[in-house]
């Protein structure tokens, strides 16, 4: 087989079926480090898939100490300050995992402050948490948002 873009002889074939229909390309081996293919040899193909499959080659990585999102799903600490803003799609699943699936807190109000609006709309977001966490069948979050619920509504009782 020759290269599809050149008459240099193929070292990488790539087959790839998209709804139905099946696309061959062959590649010499500098079109195919063009493409970012990366296929050496005495890898095993075993090896290659599960690299493939784990998107190992294209990490972000840390700019200032070098942290890549394998290193920060491993252990998940921040290695500097920088890593927030290098990894911070990951930093977000991970705090949204961590909280039930809020991305931020949203914690109780001050019982001197009279803002029946906020505890309101507050108490409308733990109402849709809950609904969403019984759905989910995740019952230990279910539990935590119904206590923050029953928290909720003490404060309004002890203020009315």
């Amino acid at each position: 087989m020759k290269c599809d873009q050149c008459n240099k002889p193929a070292v990488v074939h790539e087959t790839v079926i998209t709804a139905g229909v099946q696309t061959t390309v062959h590649l010499c081996a500098e079109h195919a480090m063009m493409q970012l293919h990366h296929v050496p040899a005495s890898a095993p193909i075993a090896e290659l898939l599960a690299a493939h499959l784990t998107g190992s080659r294209h990490q972000p990585a840390c700019g200032g100490c070098g942290m890549t999102l394998a290193e920060f799903r491993k252990h998940n600490l921040a290695g500097c300050s920088a890593c927030f803003d290098a990894l911070s799609p990951a930093i977000d699943q991970a705090i949204q995992r961590a909280q039930g699936g809020a991305a931020a807190h949203c914690g109780r109000a001050p019982a001197r402050r009279d803002d029946a609006e906020a505890r309101q709309a507050y108490r409308a977001r733990l109402l849709n948490d809950l609904e969403q966490a019984v759905a989910a069948e995740r019952y230990e979050v279910a539990a935590q948002v119904r206590n923050a619920l029953r928290d909720v509504d003490g404060i309004a009782g002890q203020q009315a």
